[in-house]
């Protein structure tokens, strides 16, 4: 239900296609659902972001959280919330 709109810095409502939400529910990492939804690459996230693109790797394939200020990055890069990038299963 969180995942069906996010605020975007214009104010106004994105909604996501209902693969993304199911494909994150279903336990994909929304970093990577979220970078391939906006088509971008992990070097381009990782660039935007000021982080390094391994760092970006480590994230995706849950090997790190990634710290609060990255994610936040991540986020912003990203184009969403950063609450949308945190996994419920800590």
């Amino acid at each position: 239900a969180r995942l069906t709109a996010s605020r975007i810095r214009d104010g106004r409502e994105e909604y996501y296609p209902e693969e993304l939400v199911a494909e994150i529910i279903a336990g994909a990492n929304p970093v990577r659902t979220f970078r391939e939804y906006r088509r971008l690459t992990a070097s381009e996230v990782a660039r935007q972001a000021g982080v390094n693109q391994s760092y970006i790797s480590e994230i995706e394939n849950g090997r790190k959280p990634g710290s609060a200020s990255a994610l936040k990055r991540i986020a912003q890069a990203l184009r969403v919330e950063m609450e949308l990038l945190i996994s419920d299963d800590g």
